[in-house]
Parts: C-alpha cells; structure tokens; sequence
C-alpha cells in the first residue's frame, strides 16, 4: 500500500474499522461470559453466547483467509487476547 493509491488506502481503512469493531463485540461478549457467576448462566444462555463467539471467530477467520496478511496482525492480537482471558 502506498500513499500514491488513495482508493487502496480508504479500502484497508474501512476493513480495519470493521475488523476492529468485531473485536469491540467479540471482547464485550468474552467479558460477559467471563464476569457472570456461574449460577446465572443457564445452558441456553451459555449455548447462545458460545454459538456467537464461535460465529465471530469464524467470521474473522474467514476474512483473515480472504484478506491475508492485512489481518493477521489483528487476528494474532484477537487470539492473543482472547488465551489471556480465558487463564
């Protein structure tokens, strides 16, 4: 990418807000899940929040595939973050 190519740039720009705003809900949907106490989440709830996690990710997944290396700074820091929650 160069500053020559302006329409490039404005491109990668939109697709780095729209990975970046999936990481926003992806970490508003790990906190949630994290700060419940257990005894108030019942299984559908839990099944509810791991089927959209799972979707986010996938998600991600799939645009990492499609965009390659523009996200794979992003996708290492989403995983990256997402192990350090989890322990």
């Amino acid at each position: 990418m160069t500053s020559d190519c302006p329409a490039c740039y404005d491109w990668v720009q939109r697709q780095v807000r729209v990975v970046r705003q999936q990481l926003v809900t992806l970490n508003e949907i790990i906190s949630y899940v994290i700060t419940q106490p257990p005894q108030q989440i019942n299984d559908t709830d839990y099944l509810d929040q791991l089927i959209t996690v799972n979707d986010t990710v996938q998600q991600l997944w799939r645009d990492v595939a499609v965009h390659g290396n523009v996200y794979q700074s992003l996708f290492g820091l989403l995983l990256l973050t997402f192990n350090a929650r989890l322990q």
